[in-house]
């Protein structure tokens, strides 16, 4: 970063990051170590990592002149029951957790099958139905661990390339 972004350049990142960008980098952070303002901290988390949508997200970034935005996997991935606990409320409010799913073997002309890895997740499976590249809805069914099953049609156009 250090020889590719501009001297004045702003890094939205993870707060344990700060320190290494300031340093290493020669870039400004929004949240960083060496300035430890739980406030502030909250409210990247809440605004940004926890925005229930992009324009929550724009407008903080832009309030706080961001000109990057740095996620990794492990903070997106792992650290996102931790994240969003740091940026929901008292009645945590925006807190989720993102669970891996693993394709599972199916016989031929059945759906795929999607499982959480781990047993802490609140589905049993997701079915995704085989199509070929047609522009019409993705059938796909998902079993919570209630037993209840969803049925929905992905209505997200095909683009051929």
């Amino acid at each position: 970063m250090h020889e590719t972004l501009p001297r004045k350049s702003v890094i939205a990142a993870n707060w344990g990051y700060g320190t290494q960008l300031n340093v290493l980098g020669g870039v400004n952070t929004i949240v960083d170590s060496d300035h430890f303002l739980p406030h502030w901290i909250h409210l990247y988390y809440r605004h940004v990592f926890c925005a229930p949508d992009e324009r929550e997200a724009l407008e903080f970034l832009k309030t706080h002149k961001a000109t990057h935005l740095m996620l990794t996997e492990q903070g997106v991935l792992s650290r996102s029951r931790n994240y969003s606990r740091m940026g929901s409320d008292e009645n945590s409010d925006r807190q989720f957790e993102f669970y891996q799913l693993v394709r599972t073997e199916t016989p031929i002309s059945t759906p795929y099958r999607m499982q959480p890895r781990g047993t802490d997740a609140p589905l049993d499976f997701i079915d995704i139905a085989r199509t070929s590249l047609t522009p019409y809805p993705l059938p796909r069914t998902l079993r919570t661990k209630m037993r209840r099953s969803l049925q929905k049609n992905w209505a997200k156009p095909w683009r051929g390339t």
